[in-house]
């Protein structure tokens, strides 16, 4: 039997200029409608000041992570059959 688990894995960065069609889609979830004007004037305004701005971005992504199976308890997944290599008997 496999152990299976899911490794989440939270990255913070700072924001880039390429993170602007991404931050749109996000607050147009939240907002109802694209705010795009808003977000390129303060996008050109952090890129003159960037000392009066901290824009922070969190990335989530989840990964699988298994155990392998020992070669004895490869089975096709077609049926019972064993898997070529295989020692388990069908």
């Amino acid at each position: 039997m496999t152990n299976a688990a899911v490794k989440i894995e939270n990255n913070v960065r700072p924001l880039c200029p390429a993170d602007l069609e991404q931050v749109i889609a996000i607050d147009s979830v939240y907002m109802g409608k694209p705010r795009r004007r808003f977000f390129e004037k303060r996008l050109a305004h952090a890129e003159k000041n960037p000392e009066d701005f901290v824009h922070v971005g969190v990335a989530r992504t989840a990964r699988w992570s298994a155990s392998p199976l020992p070669a004895s308890s490869v089975v096709s997944l077609a049926g019972s059959k064993p898997l070529p290599g295989s020692t388990r008997s069908a």
